[in-house]
């Protein structure tokens, strides 16, 4: 009745590239990250057509080639991390199916766009310490005949970053 699963990722990347330093002059780069990415779970079959689930996991995310090419060393986002639960509950016969899912998304360091321009002169992703995603997901479905299906699912969620500033160009007095 109960299935016990882990997987483990490892991750090396590496950048080399030319990109310029604060500057604006070019300068041969090179960025190397090894990341680690553990996930655990279990599900339960509480009878043919009942079951339940939960997981945790971990994963980083290196930031993207234009945030290499448009920042300097100096100005360079850090790698986001994820750390991410889930449980559920799935119901399925002949012609029903049910479910239930239940979600939490912690980040530390997620990139996201602020409208700031760094010091070569780009927009950038920056790094904003903490935020979050957490919800619950419902999904149904009911067979009606061999050629007709009713479906529908549902999301609620909140999605934080718990600190944040933002910026604005201002084209009408160009400061």
């Amino acid at each position: 009745k109960w299935l016990l699963f882990a997987d483990a990722q490892f991750r090396r990347v590496d950048y080399r590239f030319v990109g310029p330093d604060k500057n604006g002059f070019d300068l041969n780069q090179n960025v190397n990250y090894i990341f680690f990415n553990p996930k655990l779970g279990a599900s339960y079959q509480h009878s043919n057509k009942s079951l339940f689930y939960f997981s945790a996991a971990r994963s980083n995310k290196e930031p993207i080639r234009d945030d290499f090419v448009t920042s300097s060393p100096d100005s360079r986002p850090k790698p986001e991390q994820l750390t991410d639960g889930e449980a559920g509950w799935r119901y399925k016969t002949k012609r029903l199916m049910a479910g239930v899912n239940g979600y939490f998304m912690f980040y530390k360091n997620q990139l996201i766009l602020t409208g700031q321009i760094n010091d070569v002169g780009g927009y950038s992703r920056t790094n904003v310490p903490e935020s979050y995603r957490t919800g619950i997901e419902t999904e149904f479905s009911f067979t009606i005949n061999s050629w007709l299906q009713w479906s529908a699912n549902a999301t609620m969620s909140q999605n934080k970053v718990t600190k944040f500033t933002e910026y604005v160009d201002d084209w009408i007095s160009w400061l």
